[in-house]
């Protein structure tokens, strides 16, 4: 898929935090796969290639960490890159998952719900080895298990590199960007704060019906 931008919109180095109903916060691109921008979706899948790292805030500021064995937008998922031009949502991910995640009271069971909007700010050139600045809109994650349940919701930053084909989620938490909070917190052991941060980090191996990504000017 060949990503094409026509269009700065104005304000592109500030994003929003989306706590409700979609709203876009990127820039417009033209978008073709396989080389070819005729407008239509291509499917899109996409898996980890280690384990993902999650932190929450606590109630004295710091973080607490956890891992997660793997995560995963799966084939028959619905998710898909929009084709054509003028576009500002770019991609629709549908049905993540998140699996094997262990933290304090044992495994913490992950459910990801709702589609996620991915958009781009960043310039690019005519090459095909950009890194693109991307963040995802809409997230909604339920965590829990035994003692602890609580849920994430808000927008995650990250990158799109066209050399590997690699979308990497980097939520730094650092009011930049996008952010991540941690609500309906239940349990825990006082170990979470509502309304805290949350942050992310994993790197996706994605793979696009008709075509790799690459991002022009």
């Amino acid at each position: 898929m060949k990503v094409r931008r026509v269009l700065a919109g104005l304000g592109a180095g500030v994003l929003v935090l989306v706590m409700g109903p979609a709203m876009a916060t990127g820039n417009s691109y033209t978008v073709a796969v396989g080389g070819s921008s005729t407008s239509g979706q291509a499917s899109f899948t996409a898996s980890s290639d280690a384990t993902v790292l999650n932190w929450v805030e606590k109630p004295d500021g710091t973080f607490s960490r956890w891992t997660c064995a793997a995560s995963a937008v799966p084939a028959g998922s619905g998710s898909f890159v929009s084709k054509g031009t003028n576009l500002t949502d770019l991609a629709q991910l549908k049905g993540l998952t998140i699996t094997t995640c262990t933290w304090f009271g044992g495994n913490l069971n992950a459910s990801t719900s709702g589609t996620w909007t991915m958009h781009a700010t960043s310039a690019t050139t005519t090459a095909s080895t950009d890194s693109v600045s991307v963040h995802l809109e809409n997230v909604n994650i339920g965590f829990s298990n035994a003692v602890c349940s609580f849920r994430v919701s808000g927008g995650f930053d990250g990158t799109f590199n066209e050399a590997n084909q690699k979308l990497t989620i980097d939520e730094k938490a650092d009011g930049t960007g996008q952010e991540a909070t941690v609500t309906n917190v239940v349990g825990c052991l006082g170990q979470l704060k509502n309304n805290g941060k949350f942050k992310f980090q994993g790197t996706f191996s994605t793979s696009v019906a008709g075509g790799a990504v690459n991002i022009q000017p």
